[in-house]
């Protein structure tokens, strides 16, 4: 399998990437851990942080660095948290993940901040409703503190957020899958009080996966985007690839 054992030895997704300057990158990623029972079914997710020194040939050992408030279960269960993104908010000059979390009776998409131009281990702190207040992981105990939706996107349960700075319509953009299969799209000034999310388009089957792409990147886009996804999921899980533009027709007043 690889990985840390009990952290990301079911594999590990790299869910953004920064630049820090002189080929060294930080980069951010959702981790799983498995279990040795067949069948392979569950996870014990959590987010983690690895640097490369060499624009990206090689990387660190990775550390935790958001984790839910308690240790892998015994048993196989999809459990803990993650799919997500990192995306740095110049404004609140912070890292801000959004990802999903067991909170208000669902999993929903929640957040944590780091002020720190690394994201090091330590440094985070999750969304307690107010303010990031919350302990994101415990260097000791490896163990965070509560997880608290983002209340705009309550009505709408999910997860794997797609987050970037809009500059036509000055705004960040969120895109993200419902649990029902259905892609949401919300906006918000400040990337912390978001609104209630809209659907992005109907379509048959379960589509899930949404990525903004735009002609500079997954950080920053204009007022045209594509929105890449999984179509048509399976139940076991295979999808195909596809994209739709959007096309923004006017900024907010």
């Amino acid at each position: 399998k690889g990985g840390v054992e009990g952290f990301y030895d079911g594999g590990a997704w790299i869910i953004g990437v920064h630049s820090l300057g002189n080929d060294k990158l930080v980069g951010f990623f959702h981790a799983e851990s498995h279990w040795d029972e067949y069948p392979y079914e569950g996870a014990y997710k959590s987010i983690g942080v690895t640097y490369s020194y060499d624009n990206g040939i090689t990387w660190s050992e990775g550390k935790r660095i958001i984790s839910t408030d308690y240790s892998k279960p015994d048993s196989p269960a999809w459990c803990g948290l993650g799919d997500g993104c990192v995306v740095w908010n110049s404004e609140l000059k912070s890292f801000i993940c959004y990802y999903s979390a067991s909170s208000g009776g669902d999993y929903r998409i929640c957040m944590a901040a780091s002020p720190d131009l690394e994201g090091k281990p330590g440094t985070w702190k999750k969304w307690d409703g107010t303010n990031f207040t919350n302990e994101g992981c415990n260097p000791y105990s490896q163990l965070g503190g509560k997880d608290v939706y983002i209340e705009g996107l309550y009505q709408v349960s999910g997860s794997n957020p797609s987050v970037m700075w809009n500059t036509f319509l000055n705004r960040w953009i969120m895109t993200y899958a419902s649990w029902r299969g259905q892609i949401y799209l919300s906006s918000s000034l400040d990337g912390i009080n978001w609104e209630e999310p809209i659907l992005a388009f109907s379509e048959n089957g379960k589509q899930t996966y949404p990525n903004l792409i735009s002609t500079e990147g997954d950080c920053v886009g204009g007022q045209s985007l594509r929105l890449y996804y999984g179509h048509n999921q399976g139940d076991d899980g295979r999808r195909k690839l596809a994209y739709r533009e959007i096309i923004f027709e006017e900024a907010y007043s």
